[in-house]
């Protein structure tokens, strides 16, 4: 089994792609980019459900290299791939885990991805959405008093998927792990010195393959 990330080039460098490409590294699972011009491009080659980003997983073993495709959100990818590396346990452990990964997902998506996202289009100076996105992270901030990881004791979908989200805060300003939670920022410092994340963001920075896949019947 292979995995292949179709996006734009905007959406293939940002941290929802992270995200992807750091599952796959962290479950020891091949995968490889394919950037193309428009999200119409993205959609035609994958599913009518994507949007600018899609997963397609091949099978290689079948006599026509089968693909299936995932759109949607980068967490719904990322649970995908986590799925087929159970050894590594990304989703969670045990099944009540697997809610709580779950449930941590669902909360950096509405209360840190979107105001985050919002953010990077309009900038911090919307005192209302920066104060959503600092309650969030007080939340966190909270939950990491104790916690070396969001969900158990090991790395998790969940943790691949806020270290993301805080990079892409830091990196514009919007948080610095330097002067603010430090809990989050003791947390964030062991997960970017995960091997697995070294890897990640050096795929993230290179230049996406040359992969040609046919368009989807």
């Amino acid at each position: 089994m292979s995995y292949v990330l179709t996006g734009t080039a905007d959406e293939l460098r940002s941290h929802r792609a992270l995200k992807v490409i750091a599952t796959a590294t962290a479950s020891s699972l091949p995968l490889t980019r394919l950037q193309v011009s428009t999200t119409e491009q993205v959609a035609l080659r994958t599913t009518c459900l994507a949007k600018s980003l899609a997963l397609s997983i091949v099978d290689s073993n079948s006599t026509n290299s089968k693909q299936q495709h995932v759109g949607g959100t980068s967490h719904l990818m990322m649970r995908t791939m986590a799925s087929h590396a159970p050894l590594w346990n990304r989703n969670g452990a045990t099944d009540v885990d697997k809610a709580h990964v779950d449930a941590w997902l669902d909360f950096i998506w509405s209360s840190i991805d979107v105001p985050l996202e919002m953010m990077l289009l309009f900038g911090n100076d919307d005192d209302i959405i920066k104060k959503e996105l600092m309650s969030a992270l007080a939340i966190v901030e909270s939950h990491l008093t104790y916690q070396t990881f969001l969900v158990g004791r090991d790395v998790t979908v969940a943790d691949i998927s806020l270290t993301a989200a805080l990079g892409t805060a830091s990196s514009h300003g919007f948080w610095k792990s330097s002067s603010h939670s430090t809990n989050v920022a003791r947390y964030y410092d062991t997960m970017i010195h995960q091997d697995f994340w070294s890897e990640a963001l050096k795929i993230h920075a290179s230049t996406p393959a040359s992969v040609l896949l046919p368009a989807q019947a």
